[in-house]
C-alpha cells in the first residue's frame, strides 16, 4: 500500500470513462476525495494534456499521478508532460483495477453526479452539474465524517441548499480532519483487501511464473519478473516468447517451481537459462505426449486387425 499523501494534491488519481457514448476525464485528490470532472470532445493525449495544466493551475503540481492504464493517460507524449512537471506516473496492473481504488471511487461519484444532470449533448457544462458538485463536495465521506470542502478547505461550500454562516468560516482545527481521513480510509482499504485476498508471498526479481490472462482468466503464458514493487504488490513480467513486458498485481502470478540438481553447475545461471530450461521441459512433455498417443493408435489398429482376421475364419 502506498503511503498516505502530507498535503492536498499531492498524490492523485485520473480515469477515463463513458456515459451514453460521451467521454469524460475524472481528476481526484487522494487525501481529500475532492473531483474535478471534464467532457471530452477527443480522448487524445492533447486533450488530457490541455485539462492537466488546468488542474495543475488551479491545485498545483502533483507528486504523483495514478492512472489504470488507458492508451492516451499512458502514452509516451503523456509521460514525457508529465515527466517536465516532474510528475511520477503509477498505473494499475492489468486486470486488477482494484490497484487504482481511488480512481474507481472518483469514477462512481461522478457518474452519480453526472446522472440525469448532463446537457442534452452530455456536456457539464449546466446548472444542474455544478449544484451537484458542490452538494457531493458538502457530503461528508464515509471516512472521518468530514465533507471535501471540509477537508481541503476546511469549511463548506455555499450552494443552492442554504446553512449557517459558521459551516462557512474556516475550522479552526481544519487540518487535524486530513490525518484523521487518511488515517481511517487506509484501514478501510486494508481490512478490504486481506479480507478478499489473503497475504500472497512476495516474489522476487528473476523468478520464474505463470501470468493469468485478464480476459480469459487461464494461466496459460510465462515469463520472468524483472521488477517488483512490492508496497502496491506490482511486478513488471518478461513473457516468453515474445519478450514483452506487462505489469501484473501479485494475484494474476504463480511461482513455477523448477526443479535442479544438486549439483550447482548444473543449475540456471541467469534468466535466459532459465527461460530455455522451462522451454525445453515443455518441448519434452509434448514429445512424451504425441508418443503417448502414438502408441494408443497402433494400439487400436493391432485390435482392429485381429478381429477382422477372427471374423475372416468364421
Amino acid at each position: 500500500m502506498t503511503p498516505p499523501p502530507d498535503y492536498p494534491f499531492q498524490r492523485v488519481v485520473a480515469d477515463l470513462f463513458e456515459i451514453r457514448g460521451n467521454h469524460y476525464l475524472v481528476y481526484a485528490d487522494r487525501l481529500t476525495g475532492w473531483i474535478k470532472l471534464d467532457f471530452l470532445c477527443t480522448t487524445t493525449t492533447r486533450q488530457l494534456v490541455t485539462l492537466l495544466r488546468r488542474y495543475f493551475h488551479e491545485s498545483g503540481v502533483p507528486e504523483e499521478l495514478s492512472v489504470d492504464g488507458g492508451a492516451s493517460l499512458v502514452s509516451a507524449d503523456m509521460r514525457s508532460f508529465l515527466a517536465r512537471w516532474g510528475v511520477t506516473i503509477r498505473q494499475s496492473s492489468a486486470g486488477y483495477p482494484q490497484s487504482n481504488g481511488r480512481a474507481e471511487a472518483a469514477v462512481k461519484s461522478a457518474k452519480t453526479i453526472l446522472r440525469d444532470n448532463m446537457s442534452a449533448r452530455g456536456t457539464v457544462d449546466t446548472d444542474a452539474a455544478v449544484a451537484a458538485l458542490i452538494q457531493y463536495h458538502n457530503t461528508p465521506l464515509r471516512d472521518g465524517n468530514k465533507s471535501p470542502a471540509q477537508l481541503l478547505m476546511g469549511r463548506q461550500l455555499r450552494g443552492g441548499v442554504p446553512v449557517a454562516k459558521v459551516h462557512l468560516q474556516v475550522a479552526e482545527h481544519w487540518t487535524d480532519y486530513l490525518a484523521e481521513r487518511e488515517e481511517r480510509m487506509a484501514e478501510r482499504i486494508t481490512r478490504a483487501a486481506q479480507s478478499v485476498m489473503p497475504a500472497l508471498p512476495r516474489l522476487q526479481a528473476g523468478q520464474a511464473v505463470r501470468v493469468q490472462d485478464e480476459r480469459t482468466r487461464r494461466w496459460e503464458r510465462t515469463g520472468v519478473i524483472v521488477a517488483t514493487k512490492h508496497s502496491i504488490r506490482q511486478y513488471t513480467v518478461r513473457l516468453d516468447g515474445s519478450g514483452r513486458l506487462v505489469l501484473r498485481n501479485r494475484k494474476s502470478l504463480k511461482p513455477i517451481n523448477v526443479t535442479l540438481t544438486a549439483d550447482a553447475s548444473a543449475r540456471p545461471a541467469n534468466v535466459e537459462e532459465m527461460t530455455t530450461l522451462r522451454r525445453s521441459e515443455r518441448l519434452k512433455a509434448a514429445n512424451m505426449d504425441k508418443l503417448a498417443r502414438d502408441s494408443v493408435e497402433r494400439s487400436a489398429k493391432r485390435q482392429r486387425s485381429n478381429m477382422g482376421g477372427l471374423r475372416g475364419e468364421m
